[in-house]
């Protein structure tokens, strides 16, 4: 039995948080076939800002093929409609787009999927460090066959 009402709440958050999780998974399913997974626009309640919410729905869409290279974004104010938020938060995804070189605007006409996505480029440190990985896993290798000729060596089965 409950014995307080904090529990009560407690059921409650997890009957919605369980619903939650059941529409999302299902809407996430339907969506694999495009290779979007989303909530069909609409900006989710989930803690993460709502303008990274539309970056993942643009990128997937881009990535998918669903805007191809050379398309035009809807606007401002369609994209703040079909995700119910204000110019601002659409201007902060479409931003952060343009850093990641997805997308290209033109003054007077509008923001366009970028012909050829830029190629990725590492940075001096991440050759570095992969450098240093692959030595790390060779000497872990010479390591591992060192190991077993010595037990190899040291515990021969008796014949």
């Amino acid at each position: 039995m409950i014995d307080s009402f904090s529990e009560i709440d407690f059921l409650e958050h997890m009957e919605r948080l369980e619903f939650y999780v059941v529409k999302e998974f299902f809407g996430c399913l339907v969506g694999i076939a495009s290779g979007v997974c989303s909530t069909g626009g609409v900006v989710e309640k989930t803690g993460r800002p709502a303008y990274l919410q539309i970056v993942d729905e643009l990128r997937g869409q881009i990535r998918s093929g669903s805007l191809s290279p050379g398309t035009a974004l809807p606007s401002i104010a369609q994209l703040g409609e079909r995700f119910d938020v204000s110019a601002s938060v659409v201007k902060a995804a479409i931003s952060v787009l343009r850093t990641e070189g997805l997308v290209v605007g033109q003054q007077g006409k509008g923001v366009f999927v970028r012909e050829s996505p830029p190629a990725e480029q590492s940075s001096p440190m991440e050759d570095e460090v992969l450098t240093q990985l692959a030595q790390m896993r060779e000497t872990l290798k010479d390591l591992g066959d060192r190991l077993a000729a010595l037990e190899t060596a040291v515990f021969r089965e008796p014949k």
